[in-house]
């Protein structure tokens, strides 16, 4: 739903999945997961609109591992507000780190490489032991 929603708004997703069986990820997880790439993919249509986009999520080691890195927006595309321009700036990403220190995972975020883009990246267990 939310790469379909990226993609109507000009985003090219690609997607990198490792098949996640169902069974084996709580769904507590699973809605952190999919809020965690829902706001990634907002973020990337309102700041680098005409861009592209790639989502990894792997399940490995008893964690579910959520990647996104956002390329940077197309060079023609006009850029909307910038991160810093609004009083709730960067709520998204409290928001999605709250869910995961939440169920006692982590998310980093910041620029990509090589200086362009943006990165998600969160890992979160999948047993509450």
């Amino acid at each position: 739903q939310s790469l379909d929603r990226a993609g109507s708004a000009g985003i090219e997703v690609t997607r990198e999945e490792r098949p996640v069986p169902a069974d084996k990820v709580p769904s507590d997880v699973q809605l952190a997961a999919f809020r965690i790439v829902q706001e990634s993919l907002t973020n990337i249509i309102r700041h680098a609109p005409g861009g592209s986009a790639r989502v990894a999520i792997r399940l490995d080691g008893g964690q579910l591992h959520i990647d996104i890195l956002d390329r940077g927006p197309d060079e023609s595309a006009t850029a909307g507000p910038s991160l810093g321009s609004a009083p709730w700036a960067g709520m998204g990403l409290v928001g999605m780190r709250e869910r995961a220190v939440f169920l006692r995972g982590n998310l980093e975020a910041g620029p990509g490489s090589p200086g362009r883009g943006w990165r998600v990246s969160a890992s979160l267990p999948v047993s509450h032991e």
